[in-house]
């Protein structure tokens, strides 16, 4: 669907333009600036969210030391 949309949204402007329909050409170009920047803050969030989850795998463990040393 995320694929789709945009093409679904760039042929209802086109289809909108040749047709002489401004309402149309004008709701498809919306959609289609919509789509792409939903599909910005997705990837965004997917970068950071893959980072996290990376850095926290990465993170060295706690040292458990014997009781009393480091006292």
């Amino acid at each position: 669907m995320p694929c789709a949309a945009p093409w679904g949204y760039l042929a209802r402007r086109v289809g909108g333009d040749l047709a002489g329909s401004f309402t149309a050409a004008r709701w498809g170009g919306l959609l289609n600036a919509t789509a792409i920047g939903l599909f910005l803050l997705a990837t965004i969030a997917s970068a950071a969210l893959a980072r996290r989850t990376r850095s926290a795998r990465t993170a060295a463990p706690a040292r458990l030391q014997p009781a009393g040393v480091g006292r």
